[in-house]
C-alpha cells in the first residue's frame, strides 16, 4: 500500500470481489499517474474507478455489481 498513484481506498468484502477507488473532489479528475495504476489493476482483472461525488461512486459500484 502506498505505491505512487494507489487508488485512495481498497475496499474488500466477503460476498464481493475487491474495489479500488481513487476520490476526488467534484469537478476533479485523477492526475495521469493515477489513472495509469488503476488500468494496470483493471488489465490484471480487478476492479479499479474514480469518483468525485457520493453519487459517482455509487454509480460504479452498481457498474460492477457490488450495490
Amino acid at each position: 500500500m502506498g505505491e505512487d498513484g494507489e487508488p485512495d481506498w481498497t475496499f474488500v468484502h466477503p460476498k464481493n470481489p475487491a474495489v479500488w477507488i481513487e476520490f476526488k473532489k467534484p469537478g476533479e479528475s485523477p492526475e495521469k499517474h493515477q489513472l495509469e495504476f488503476m488500468a494496470k489493476l483493471q488489465h490484471l482483472g480487478y476492479r479499479a474507478g474514480w469518483a468525485d461525488s457520493y453519487q459517482s461512486f455509487l454509480s460504479l459500484l452498481k457498474e460492477w455489481g457490488v450495490s
